[in-house]
């Protein structure tokens, strides 16, 4: 199994990781299933100095197992694609959401939390964003929350972002790793609704 390093990347801070059990971080259940050990490991990350050096290593070392950056395999797996189905439309996004609305054709899962941001950059409410996608409010915030997510893993791992996506700086901070409860869960959605070292030297 390749170890990621962030040896080589520019992050001031000690890992908060340093001296921890690696094996915390291999901890996941069958399944990926979420249990204490996981939640303890995604403690650890959330105010990690080097947590985006750490995420960006096993991201492009494309490492399978174990919590890198605070995230699990299958919250990396669902970013990845996540972050394909966002960027897909590309500079484009706005004139194919036009085309949406005034046909009142049906946006897909997948394209929803670009079209979102698309609209509040465009200085519309949130409430407003919702009655024009023809969602309920609760659905737009977790198509925001997501689009966010997906942004900030995006400049994480070097993707390069239309305008539309990269005219507002602050919707790319992930902000505290578990911020949905003590748990340390990120609140990934499946793509279609929302839409380092660990080797006796922790990295």
């Amino acid at each position: 199994m390749s170890v990621p390093s962030v040896d080589d990347e520019v992050a001031p801070g000690v890992p908060a990781c340093r001296g921890v059990d690696p094996e915390l971080f291999f901890a996941l259940g069958q399944g990926g299933g979420e249990g204490p050990r996981v939640r303890a490991a995604k403690r650890v990350c959330q105010d990690c100095p080097v947590r985006e050096a750490c995420l960006r290593a096993a991201v492009l070392q494309e490492e399978e197992y174990g919590i890198w950056g605070g995230l699990t395999p299958e919250e990396r797996r669902r970013l990845h694609e996540q972050s394909r189905a966002l960027l897909a439309l590309g500079e484009n996004a706005a004139r194919v959401l036009d085309e949406l609305l005034l046909s009142g054709g049906t946006l897909h899962g997948r394209q929803r939390p670009a079209a979102v941001l698309v609209l509040l950059a465009r200085g519309w409410s949130e409430r407003d964003v919702a009655d024009a996608l023809g969602i309920e409010y609760a659905s737009l915030r977790a198509a925001r929350d997501t689009a966010r997510l997906v942004l900030w893993y995006c400049r994480v791992v070097g993707r390069r972002l239309p305008s539309w996506a990269d005219a507002r700086p602050e919707w790319s901070g992930a902000g505290r790793i578990g911020g949905r409860g003590s748990g340390g869960t990120l609140g990934i959605g499946r793509a279609e609704d929302a839409d380092v070292g660990r080797s006796g030297r922790p990295a």
